[in-house]
């Protein structure tokens, strides 16, 4: 009983981890950057834009990115195939451990809802494009 128990903490550690390893990654590299500006201003470098944006590279690279449409598309359907797949893997744990299989569908409805949100983001994205290509520009 406490070997199934062990193994969906591990698998929500698992996700969890997942799911802040990114944003500690990027937290870490934003600190980095500030801390290499601010060395160089301390020093007394002259420092232009262009160079700030140099040297900050990745974290100025995507802002300046824009999602397209297309993009969550993909997404949402790769993240929908992950829905299914775990729906998949609970079916086999009604069979291995059928204590554990509800939880795992509960995960496959989390994750193909999380998807189907992809595409209706991207639904209202394209919407929101077409607008823009068919406003009249103010003159």
């Amino acid at each position: 009983m406490y070997s199934y128990t062990i193994v969906a903490v591990v698998f929500w550690l698992f996700v969890a981890a997942s799911a802040i390893t990114p944003m500690v990654v990027a937290y870490k590299t934003r600190k980095l950057t500030a801390e290499t500006i601010r060395t160089a201003i301390e020093k007394g470098q002259d420092l232009s834009p262009e160079l700030i944006k140099q040297l900050s590279g990745i974290t100025a690279m995507s802002q300046d990115q824009k999602v397209s449409a297309v993009q969550l598309r993909i997404a949402g359907a790769i993240v929908m195939a992950s829905g299914i797949g775990t729906a998949a893997v609970a079916t086999v744990f009604l069979f291995v451990i059928p204590v554990a299989s509800p939880f795992v569908y509960a995960g496959a409805v989390l994750v193909f809802c999380i998807g189907a949100g992809l595409h209706i983001g991207a639904k209202i994205l394209r919407q929101h494009e077409d607008e823009q290509k068919h406003s009249i520009p103010a003159a």
